[in-house]
């Protein structure tokens, strides 16, 4: 027998012992902008701590593909299907969040790019120099406050 009623008697120490097993979900109270401009913070961060959260993230995607076909498994559990389903739900959060900090990373990144083009005055006119530097203020302004001179 794969379910049984519980006792009326024993229904709230089920759902406690449930509880136990079901993982807390963490919701962000701050908008995905918010949490952006936060981040949005440069720091130096270390390169040694990158590469293993990048092998995660790539760990991750074997058990993903899995669960396609698992989730179709008689053997799951209905309430079992539904803790993987919100937890992969929180793991889309959590991907959509990291691929809008990523691109705004990579934007400002071909802002910098341009701008030290625009920058690079040599062999350029006078009047061409003053264009240039009035389109780097421009893009500059795009720029993480205090982010335009590295």
């Amino acid at each position: 027998m794969q379910y049984e009623a519980t006792p009326l008697a024993e229904v709230e120490a089920a759902a406690e012992r449930f509880a136990v097993r079901k993982p807390r979900r963490r919701r962000s109270r701050r908008s995905a902008g918010a949490r952006l401009a936060e981040l949005r913070q440069m720091e130096d961060g270390d390169c040694r701590k990158w590469y293993p959260v990048r092998d995660q993230i790539l760990a991750t995607l074997g058990p993903l593909s899995q669960t396609l076909e698992m989730a179709f498994w008689k053997s799951v559990p209905p309430d079992e299907l539904e803790l993987a389903l919100e937890e992969i739900e929180e793991l889309h959060e959590a991907a959509g969040e990291a691929l809008a900090a990523g691109r705004e990373r990579l934007e400002h990144e071909k802002h910098k790019s341009k701008i030290a083009k625009l920058q690079a005055t040599e062999g350029r006119t006078a009047s061409e120099k003053d264009t240039a530097h009035r389109l780097a203020e421009k893009l500059s302004q795009k720029l993480i406050p205090g982010d335009s001179d590295s």
